[in-house]
């Protein structure tokens, strides 16, 4: 979460692992599924303000999943 005061600009990177979206298939196995996914940005889920997408290219098999949260910079 980022607190911006009225008229504030700051810009903000997220690098996701694949790992976060992970989930369990039909055999059990953590894997990633090939496609698009929707990005949201905004005070609430009512109030999205910036969207973006992005693809992933291939299904991908994940091993353990280490990392639980994305990395954030703000700039």
């Amino acid at each position: 979460k980022l607190s911006l005061k009225p008229g504030e600009r700051r810009k903000v990177t997220f690098r996701v692992p694949a790992e976060i979206l992970s989930f369990y298939d039909q055999y059990m196995r953590q894997v990633v599924e090939e496609g698009e996914y929707a990005v949201e940005v905004g005070s609430s889920s009512e109030d999205v303000r910036l969207s973006g997408k992005f693809y992933v290219t291939r299904t991908l098999v994940i091993g353990e999943r280490k990392r639980f949260f994305s990395e954030t910079a703000i700039e």
